[in-house]
């Protein structure tokens, strides 16, 4: 595969929460290449690791509807400081949440809805 077109290929990630029901929700979550090729983002759902976030990719899972928490922490992290950054979303069926993993212009690493 050229480098074009795995620069643009979109890794899927399986549910963190096993098989899928009907009435599931999207999670993606994009990453911005301005954070670096060495800096990983680490995404966690509800305390649950999920397949980590590298230069050029994407992740996209399942959730059941309810309320989730959605954490974010760059590894390794030599520029950006180590903290957990979370927030809470409210899950409903059917529905598609995008966000982008990014800096905040303070140094920290957040998810801001696309």
């Amino acid at each position: 595969m050229g480098s074009d077109a795995q620069s643009r290929r979109v890794d899927v990630a399986p549910s963190a929460f096993g098989q899928p029901v009907k009435d599931d929700a999207r999670l993606i979550v994009r990453r911005i290449p301005n954070l670096g090729y060495n800096v990983i983002v680490d995404l966690y759902v509800d305390g649950v690791a999920v397949p980590p976030i590298e230069y050029g990719r994407t992740y996209e899972g399942l959730l059941p509807a309810g309320r989730h928490v959605l954490s974010v922490l760059p590894t390794p992290s030599p520029k950006w400081p180590g903290e957990v950054w979370q927030m809470t979303l409210d899950v409903r069926k059917g529905q598609t949440y995008s966000f982008t993993a990014m800096g905040d212009g303070s140094g920290h690493l957040i998810l801001k809805g696309a």
